[in-house]
């Protein structure tokens, strides 16, 4: 009887053990967003990275509540997205945002903003 209940105690501690590690083991997306503004240009880019996985990213270069352009990228193991807003007003403040999936699960990135 002690034998089964030292191995059902085992057991629970192992199940728990398991459990814990795959909680803990959940690496969220690496990501690095870039806006440069030089004069009526906007560089905007995005990197996203997370080793093994199928992922898609899309960037979003806001002004106000105003959509001005939007580019994507997938790819196994990182992506990219990239591209230049040529019409970008002086002391007019612009976001650029982006977001994603790594295996279906969805991501996003801290939007930044500048002015220019």
């Amino acid at each position: 009887m002690r034998k089964r209940i030292i191995s059902a105690f085992l057991m629970v501690v192992l199940v728990l053990t398991v459990s814990a590690n795959e909680a803990f083991s959940v690496k969220s997306t690496m990501s690095a967003l870039s806006l440069d503004i030089s004069g009526s240009t906007a560089q905007c880019s995005v990197l996203a990275r997370d080793n093994g996985k199928k992922i898609s990213v899309t960037m979003e270069l806001w002004n106000g509540s105003t959509l001005l352009a939007t580019w994507t990228g997938s790819g196994t193991n990182y992506a990219t997205a990239s591209g230049s807003y040529s019409n970008v007003q002086r002391g007019k403040t612009y976001t650029l945002k982006a977001y994603g999936t790594a295996n279906g699960r969805a991501f996003t990135v801290p939007p930044i903003s500048k002015k220019g």
